[in-house]
């Protein structure tokens, strides 16, 4: 396993979703590991961020 390399930016369990927004715009990255100490949970992006806002709000659109 010496050819894996660390993450430039992870984010831990329970992370705002506007946290991770903001961590994915801020690294220009397409997506962001989940990561528990050393055990990787899954990927944050903007599309499952989207959804997860949608299904918060009841799949309604929230006029600005």
């Amino acid at each position: 396993m010496d050819h894996l390399v660390p993450f430039e930016v992870q984010l831990p369990p329970g992370t705002s979703l506007r946290g991770a927004l903001a961590e994915i715009l801020q690294h220009d990255v397409r997506w962001i590991p989940v990561v528990d100490g050393d055990r990787y949970l899954g990927v944050m992006t903007p599309n499952g961020i989207h959804a997860a806002m949608r299904r918060s709000v009841g799949g309604h659109a929230v006029e600005g």
